[in-house]
C-alpha cells in the first residue's frame, strides 16, 4: 500500500479567482480509540494571489474524526478528534517566506507524527496539540539561503497521565522546537549542492531525564531527473 494513502471520497470546486475548496468523508482510522467504525472528514481551501510584483497563496483545513470500540467491553473511552491549521505562503522578487500553524484535540501526538496515535489517556480526555513554523528564503543568482523555525507542543491526555488513578497534570508538556540554517547552490538544472545546519530540543516539563538536544551538519548534493 502507497505511505500515507487514505480511501476517501473527496469533492473539489472548480478552482474559481484563485479559490478552491475540497472536503472528503475518509476510511476510518485503527489509530483513533480501540476502533472506530464512522468515517473521518477532512476538509481545505486555498486561495492564490497576486499583488503587483507579489504572488502568494493562503489555506486553511480542518479534520474531524470520532471513535467508537468494536469490542465489548470497550478499553477506551469514546471522544471525537478535531484539529485545524492555517497558513500563508508569498513571494516578493528573490525573498520567500512560510508562515503555518495548527492547533488539535486527540489528534495524537504531533510530537511523534503518526495521526491519532495517543490521541487519549483512554478515559476520554484528550490530547491537545499545537505548533508553528515560519521560514523565509532569499536567492541571489544561483544560490539561495534560508532560515526556519518551528514548535510543536502536547499536553493533557495521554500526556497528562501522572499517575496515581490517572490524574492529569497541565505541568507535563512535552516541547519540540527547531531551526535549521542552509545554503543551496545550483550547479546546473540536474544538480544542486546543500549545506545544512541543524538545532533540535525535545523537553518534558515534568521529567527532565526526557530532554533531549540534538546539533547536525549535513553537507550534499541533490540530483534531479
Amino acid at each position: 500500500m502507497y505511505t500515507g494513502f487514505q480511501p476517501q471520497i473527496t469533492y473539489t470546486t472548480p478552482a474559481m479567482g484563485g479559490f478552491q475548496a475540497s472536503v472528503g468523508i475518509f476510511q476510518p482510522s485503527s489509530f483513533a480509540g480501540d476502533e472506530t467504525s464512522t468515517p473521518g472528514i477532512q476538509a481545505i481551501a486555498n486561495y492564490d494571489f497576486k499583488a503587483g510584483s507579489t504572488v502568494g497563496k493562503l489555506w486553511g483545513g480542518l479534520v474531524t474524526q470520532s471513535t467508537s470500540c468494536s469490542v465489548s467491553p470497550c478499553a477506551t473511552k469514546e471522544f471525537t478528534a478535531t484539529g485545524y491549521e492555517l497558513g500563508a505562503k508569498a513571494a516578493f522578487g528573490n525573498f520567500e517566506a512560510v508562515a503555518y500553524g495548527f492547533s488539535g484535540s486527540g489528534l495524537g501526538l504531533s510530537t511523534v507524527g503518526a495521526q491519532f496515535y495517543l490521541g487519549s489517556n483512554g478515559a476520554g480526555d484528550k490530547t491537545d496539540s499545537m505548533g508553528y513554523f515560519l521560514q523565509g528564503t532569499y536567492k541571489f543568482g544561483n544560490t539561495k539561503v534560508g532560515l526556519n523555525y518551528g514548535e510543536n507542543k502536547d499536553k493533557n491526555g495521554y500526556v497528562g497521565v501522572t499517575g496515581g488513578a490517572g490524574a492529569q497534570s497541565a505541568m507535563n508538556d512535552i516541547k519540540n522546537r527547531a531551526y535549521t540554517a542552509g545554503v543551496y547552490h545550483s550547479l546546473n538544472k540536474f544538480v544542486t549542492l546543500v549545506g545544512e545546519f541543524n538545532d533540535e530540543k525535545i523537553t518534558n516539563v515534568a521529567d527532565t531525564n526526557f530532554d533531549n538536544k540534538n546539533r547536525t551538519i549535513s553537507l550534499g548534493g541533490i540530483i534531479f531527473f
